[in-house]
């Protein structure tokens, strides 16, 4: 089970262009927090391998009032000897635009440990990046933010504020989003509506979306990721599914807390209503 923090943080990846959108149409608040479980898949056998937290708070930067984003997942501590993982998120972005002004990533997987930390520059249209690994000592990039550019945990918060009513199935839509040290112009395409089953009996009305990854060490690339999200108002990501080099790994909402709106899109609950 590794990186199980990026397949919960790729769900948000659906984005066209940069819309006018005023704060109180903003699909979520100071407050809110989600949690996930993380879930491997091995031939016939599904394990709670880990679990993934997002929180949203509220501060201000170069006097404008922003959002600050987190993120962390780590790994379930029964399986930390077969490959411990504890991974960080965080996004400073404008409330007005979310366009983001910092982002900072410290991720340790097994012995490997990247680190990453994001200033982005609007006047000079650049974005500098400081990383460093286990294998490779600390440098600095300097990328051009030649259009809208965001990190993978902004692209969450943000495609929830776009409005799939005027998506057609099968329509792509665009990101251009920086990944370690390099922009990618990546795409999810929507699938539809699909009412959704969980494991626990939950139901939700929810959107699909297939998502493209980055092939690497642990993606296969292309769109083997897939993401469900509530059909409603908070649209927040119920299911994440995606299929890597050896199985496949599940995020499922295990808990909602501080939501803007009343979860709509759940037809069925359990005895602890997500949410409530």
């Amino acid at each position: 089970m590794t990186r199980l923090l990026k397949i919960a943080l790729f769900a948000g990846l659906f984005l066209l262009h940069l819309p006018s959108m005023k704060a109180q149409e903003r699909p979520f608040s100071s407050g809110e927090k989600l949690h996930y479980k993380a879930i491997y898949n091995w031939g016939f056998f599904w394990i709670e391998a880990g679990e993934v937290d997002f929180s949203v708070t509220s501060e201000t930067t170069l006097g404008n009032p922003c959002y600050l984003f987190k993120s962390a997942g780590q790994s379930m501590p029964n399986y930390d000897w077969i490959f411990r993982v504890r991974d960080k998120f965080e996004s400073v972005v404008d409330s007005a635009t979310l366009r983001p002004y910092t982002f900072t990533k410290e991720s340790n997987e097994g012995n490997f440990r990247i680190w990453n930390s994001y200033s982005f520059n609007y006047e000079t249209n650049k974005l500098m990046v400081q990383s460093e690994t286990s294998t490779r000592s600390r440098r600095s990039d300097t990328l051009a933010l030649n259009h809208y550019v965001f990190d993978v945990l902004t692209g969450v918060y943000y495609a929830r504020c776009l409005d799939y009513s005027h998506y057609s199935s099968g329509q792509r839509i665009y990101i251009n989003i920086a990944i370690d040290n390099k922009i990618y112009t990546l795409y999810g395409r929507f699938l539809g509506k699909e009412k959704l089953t969980l494991h626990d009996g939950r139901v939700f009305h929810t959107i699909k979306f297939s998502v493209q990854l980055v092939e690497g060490t642990i993606f296969k690339g292309g769109e083997d990721l897939v993401v469900w999200i509530s059909d409603d108002r908070n649209k927040i990501p119920i299911m994440v599914e995606a299929s890597i080099l050896v199985g496949k790994v599940k995020a499922v909402l295990e808990t909602a807390q501080g939501l803007k709106y009343p979860m709509s899109s759940l037809i069925v609950p359990i005895s602890k209503p997500c949410g409530q």
